[in-house]
This record gives structure tokens, sequence and C-alpha cells, in this order.
């Protein structure tokens, strides 16, 4: 899973970076934080289980 950490950026969304804590990939936005559930091969759906900082643990 640490091949997908990094910075992406995107037309519609702008830039994010996806990290890894733990055994789960999240996507942050400058105020959001959002959990990647791994479903099967690179199919990483977002949930609607997000912080509402992307600062908090």
């Amino acid at each position: 899973m640490d091949l997908y950490c990094g910075e992406y950026f995107n037309k519609g969304y702008g830039t994010f970076t996806v990290t890894k804590e733990g055994n789960n990939l999240y996507i942050l936005f400058p105020t959001f934080k959002f959990i990647l559930v791994h479903r099967q091969y690179d199919l990483f759906p977002q949930t609607d289980r997000r912080s509402s900082a992307a600062n908090e643990s």
C-alpha cells in the first residue's frame, strides 16, 4: 500500500495527498480526511467516514 502514498492532482479536486496510517489509506484535503477501504486489486472506494480536519489523528 505504500506505493499509493503521495501527492496527486486532479483538475476537479485540485491537489490532495494519500497517506497510510496503520493498515488504512487516507485522502487528505485541506479540511477533510477520508478513509479509503481496500475492496480488491487497485480498487479503494472512498467511504463516508471522515474527519472534520485533515490534521486530526
